[in-house]
């Protein structure tokens, strides 16, 4: 899956998983932008954010309606507690209360964070399978881009230096802990180090 695109109300996102880098496309009630980021840049590190301020306004401002009702409901029609007039203006700005806040509320994310950039997706648009799946391949392209800039300079570095990258590769979670052991055991003093079997499988 090399391409999501997410819409919500006033909301669109879109990315698009290049060779080299990711093409992000952004249009909000910010602005308008497009921008690219290589995959250097980017971390694995994910963390789930739901914005709940919106949702608890939204309850008050039902209860509110609720209220005004049953004030007006309930009034002695001589000498009401709360005129129609009132009542009916006074629930009918709860309501536009209630659309601006459905068009402006952050939708739940998801960050994608730990490297130098950090960017977010619609944690369910347009659902989260989908969105899992576009995370996973962005973080195997991810893992990739780091192997490959270490492979880069891998002739020319010290051990280490290759020791320390090893290190900085699990801290970064581009490795785990098993095969950080296996490649500070393969460039261990008179042994040489193949990365093929570490390095990262493109999905389909």
């Amino acid at each position: 899956m090399a391409q999501l695109v997410q819409k919500k109300g006033f909301h669109y996102q879109a990315y698009e998983l290049r060779d080299e880098d990711m093409k992000v496309h952004i249009r909000d009630f910010d602005g308008n932008s497009e921008y690219h980021i290589d995959y250097t840049e980017l971390g694995l590190r994910t963390y789930y954010h739901a914005a709940r301020i919106a949702r608890i306004w939204q309850w008050m401002l039902w209860a509110f309606i609720v209220a005004v009702t049953i004030v007006m409901w309930v009034s002695d029609k001589d000498a009401p507690l709360l005129n129609v007039q009132w009542g009916t203006v006074l629930i009918l700005l709860a309501l536009l209360g209630q659309v601006w806040i459905l068009l402006k509320q952050e939708p739940a994310r998801i960050y994608l964070t730990g490297g130098e950039r950090r960017i977010d997706f619609l944690a369910d648009l347009p659902d989260s399978t989908s969105v899992n799946d576009f995370i996973e391949e962005t973080c195997g392209r991810i893992r990739e881009a780091h192997y490959n800039q270490y492979l880069s300079e891998y002739d020319e570095l010290s051990y280490e230096e290759k020791r320390a990258r090893i290190i900085w590769l699990h801290e970064m979670k581009v490795i785990d802990r098993d095969v950080r052991e296996d490649m500070l055991s393969a460039i261990s003093p008179g042994r040489g180090i193949g990365f093929g079997k570490y390095l990262p499988q493109r999905s389909s």
